[in-house]
C-alpha cells in the first residue's frame, strides 16, 4: 500500500518552485510501497573509489539503514545527518555486528572525495567505536543508476535553481534489500528504530523482549511510531493464561501423584 507522508524540505525561496505544490503534486516526498524489493546489482562508487553494489553491502541476518542525501546540501541534509547522528549514538545495538548504514548521494555530480570527506566527518562526531569506516559505507553514483535505486524505493526530489527540494529521512531494509519501514523527518525515536530493525532482521538481532513488544505493537506509518494493538495484546495475554494454567495443572498434578 503507497501512501504520501509530511516531509521536510529545503527553505528555497525560488518564485519559480512552490515546494507545498511539489509535495501536493507528489514530485517530491516518500511514496513507499512496504516490502518493495530493491535492485542490488546496481553499481556505485564508495567512498574509497571503489565500486560497488547495494548487494554487497548487505549483510546476512542483519538490517541496513539506507539514507539517501546530498554531501554538499546547504541545508536540510545537515540536520538529517545531525539527527540521524544522535539516533545512532543513542541506539542500542552494535554496528557492523547487528545492523549496518548505506548513505547515497542523489547529486550525480559528487565524488568519492566527497564522500570520503563526509564520512570522515561522520564518524570523528559518532563517537561510538562499533561505528567504524566499514559499518557505514558512503555512495555516489551516476544519475542513471541513482534515479533508478530511489525510483524503487519511492524517494522523490527535484532538482531546481541550482539545488535539490526533497524529504527527509531514511529507510530501513531487510538483509536481501526489501524496504522494511522508513521515518521521515529529522529527529527520530531510537526505540521505534530498533524495533523496525529487530522486525526487519527477520529475527537475526534483538532479544525475546523486542520480539514479545513487536507481537504486541504495529507500526503506525502516519505516525511514524510503534503502537500498542489492543487485538494482539488479546491474544497474547490469552496464550500467558494457557501457558499459566498448563503449568499450574502440571504442577497441581505431581502433588496429588506424591501423596499417593
Amino acid at each position: 500500500m503507497c501512501c504520501l507522508l509530511p516531509v521536510l524540505y529545503s527553505t528555497i525561496s525560488y518564485a519559480e518552485v512552490d515546494p507545498a505544490e511539489l509535495i501536493k503534486n507528489k514530485e517530491i516526498g516518500f511514496e513507499v510501497t512496504l516490502g518493495t524489493q530493491l535492485d542490488t546489482r546496481l553499481p556505485f562508487t564508495d567512498q574509497n573509489g571503489n565500486v560497488v553494489t547495494l548487494g554487497s553491502l548487505l549483510k546476512p541476518g542483519q538490517p541496513t539503514l539506507f539514507v539517501p542525501m546530498y554531501f554538499g546540501c546547504p541545508r536540510l541534509c545537515g540536520l538529517l545527518i545531525n539527527g540521524f547522528l544522535q539516533l545512532i549514538k543513542e541506539l542500542d545495538l552494535k554496528q557492523g555486528s547487528e545492523y549496518n548504514v548505506v548513505t547515497l548521494s542523489f547529486d550525480p555530480t559528487e565524488d568519492a572525495a566527497l564522500a570520503l570527506k563526509k564520512q570522515e566527518t561522520v564518524l570523528h562526531d559518532v563517537h561510538r567505536s562499533d561505528v567504524t569506516a566499514k559499518t557505514w559505507s558512503f555512495l555516489t553514483g551516476k544519475q542513471e543508476q541513482i534515479q533508478a535505486l530511489l525510483a524503487q524505493a519511492g524517494f522523490k526530489y527535484k532538482f531546481a535553481e541550482g539545488e535539490y527540494l526533497h524529504a527527509s529521512g531514511f529507510f530501513v531494509l531487510t538483509p536481501e534489500g526489501k524496504i522494511s519501514q522508513y521515518f521521515t523527518g529529522i529527529d527520530f525515536s531510537p526505540w521505534d528504530v530498533r524495533l523496525a530493525m529487530v522486525e526487519a532482521s527477520n529475527g537475526g538481532i534483538g532479544g525475546a523482549v523486542d520480539h514479545i513488544l513487536l507481537y504486541c505493537y504495529d507500526f503506525d506509518p502516519v505516525r511514524g511510531k510503534y503502537t500498542l494493538t489492543a487485538f494482539n495484546i488479546l491474544r497474547f495475554g490469552t496464550l500467558f493464561a494457557v501457558i499459566l494454567f498448563f503449568l499450574v495443572a502440571v504442577k497441581l498434578s505431581r502433588r496429588v501423584a506424591r501423596k499417593k
